[in-house]
């Protein structure tokens, strides 16, 4: 490419109709602002338009984005806005605006019947309430403020202007940025704008997507402004984009990650789990276990043996229970659940000892850890004695207090509670169970320091 043809590019011959034009400022004068818009003439816009309390808001060197207005033998008129001109001057400024399309620039004054006022300079404009907005909103939002509006009509001392026809027109063009942009499974940032009984819309940055109901949460919501308000910041994943429809299908939940992705680690057949009642129906209750997990208590797991007709006979929404794992389907996302131990009475072969859950026995004790006592019950056979099960609240050194109240080579007598993978499980006489974070973290097998006995629990679940 030539010298010559490197200095053509970008050079226009010529301009339409409000046309945005964009230049740099080479010169200020009294009266006028001289740009170069890479033109055979210089752009001029009026010195009025860009000054805001009689100061000049520009400076020699700064870029600058106008429209094209028409030209003549003093160069290519550009204007930045209509709005602030003498009586005199504005008639000729929104005759123009209305022809080629350029943005004029208003205050809304008031609200009247079937839209509002908006003061054009020395004009006054009317704005139809379906064309203050691209959504519906509060009158009292829009007024005192000052926009830019389309002159729709202009005519025999009639003007309306439009303020969405310029939005839509400015969203067209972010569309085709996004429509390059954005890809299906992203996770991107937007801001919830209104609420709807289906979902909620999210801006963004040119367009909106919707968050769908079913998408808002894992947990069942009642409505969107459970979760979302208008104005919030969201981190949402794109589902799916339909560009010849406009629309966009967002997730809120999936952005923040599938509780299923680590049920297989957390839920175990036959362990015991607290959960909240969510959903009462004739053939049982819906137990949450956690957002996003529940399980069904059958209704014939309910009623210790009474017939049943409707779960709300013996159980009420939000009540909080303890409930058991009887079977669990990853795939399928399902967990039948039962109120009882399904593995009480039990008898099963554990390392080539016959053990029976809910049995008692006289073992022996052999360490102690922070987290509970192991116990001896064969030759070959060690369970392990929750610090939950218990009696030590209040105790600063948990693992200080259980060496007190069982010291190792003493015998304590225990009761299977449960059996999973060959680990054994054991509570004390009458005591109950709540699985604290430590013991938690080592049943997940990312402690590996608790020695040889510790070392053969490791992956027990209760």
């Amino acid at each position: 490419m030539s010298e010559l043809d490197k200095s053509l590019v970008g050079f226009h011959s010529s301009f339409s109709p409000g046309e945005q034009v964009t230049g740099v400022i080479i010169s200020i004068t009294r009266d006028w602002v001289f740009v170069d818009v890479r033109a055979k003439s210089e752009g001029i816009i009026p010195r009025q338009e860009l000054e805001r309390d009689g100061e000049i808001s520009v400076k020699e060197g700064d870029e600058i984005t106008s429209h094209f207005s028409h030209q003549d033998s003093n160069g290519i008129h550009l204007m930045v806005r209509v709005g602030g001109k003498d009586s005199d001057q504005i008639d000729e400024a929104l005759a123009d605006a209305a022809a080629s399309g350029i943005p004029v620039e208003g205050k809304v004054a008031e609200e009247r019947k079937g839209g509002f006022e908006v003061t054009i300079g020395s004009q006054r404009a009317f704005c139809p309430y379906s064309q203050i907005d691209m959504h519906r909103r509060d009158a009292a939002d829009h007024l005192g403020r000052v926009y830019s509006f389309l002159v729709t009509e202009y005519a025999d001392g009639n003007l309306v202007v439009s303020r969405r026809k310029l939005m839509e027109q400015e969203q067209q063009g972010q569309i085709e940025v996004l429509k390059e942009r954005l890809q299906v499974g992203e996770i991107i940032g937007g801001e919830v704008t209104r609420l709807a009984d289906f979902g909620a819309f999210v801006e963004l940055g040119g367009t909106e997507g919707l968050i769908p109901m079913r998408e808002m949460a894992w947990k069942r919501v009642e409505t969107a402004g459970d979760v979302v308000q208008p104005g919030q910041t969201v981190q949402v994943k794109i589902l799916s984009l339909d560009w010849a429809r406009n629309r966009i299908s967002l997730s809120l939940r999936e952005a923040q990650g599938d509780p299923w992705g680590k049920a297989e680690n957390s839920y175990h057949v036959s362990n015991r789990y607290h959960g909240k009642v969510v959903r009462l129906m004739p053939f049982g209750a819906f137990v949450e276990l956690e957002p996003g997990i529940e399980g069904l208590v059958h209704i014939s797991k309910l009623g210790a043996g009474k017939r049943l007709r409707h779960a709300a006979e013996v159980l009420h929404e939000d009540e909080e229970l303890e409930v058991y794992i009887q079977a669990i389907d990853i795939e399928k996302r399902r967990i039948s659940l039962t109120m009882e131990n399904p593995q009480l009475g039990r008898t099963m072969d554990v390392d080539g000892a016959a053990l029976t859950v809910g049995q008692q026995h006289v073992g022996k004790v052999e360490e102690i850890r922070p987290f509970g006592v192991f116990v001896r019950l064969t030759d070959r056979l060690v369970g392990l004695l929750h610090v939950s099960e218990v009696s030590i609240d209040g105790a600063v050194n948990p693992g200080k207090a259980l060496w007190k109240r069982h010291p190792p080579g003493s015998e304590v007598t225990v009761v299977v509670k449960s059996i999973h993978n060959d680990r054994v499980s054991l509570m004390l006489p009458d005591s109950g169970d709540d699985d604290s974070d430590e013991f938690r973290e080592y049943l997940s097998g990312s402690q590996d320091d608790f020695g040889s006995v510790g070392s053969a629990f490791d992956g027990l679940s209760l």
